[in-house]
């Protein structure tokens, strides 16, 4: 579950980002599992990924 969660999230961010460059603010909210929230580095990874430009996100 993790990693879905992860990818979801991903793509998440780059619709936002997407939206943004369009000037088509949209508000998400993305459902995550407790399992991927109780993990050690998540928060880590998310703060990262919320600094990433979505053209260097990975693709799951």
């Amino acid at each position: 579950m993790p990693k879905l969660d992860r990818w979801v999230m991903e793509q998440a961010l780059a619709l936002l980002q997407k939206r943004r460059a369009e000037s088509k603010p949209v508000r998400l909210f993305v459902s995550q599992s407790p399992r991927t929230l109780a993990q050690d580095d998540y928060a880590n990874w998310l703060a990262q990924a919320l600094r990433r430009p979505a053209s260097t996100a990975p693709r799951w």
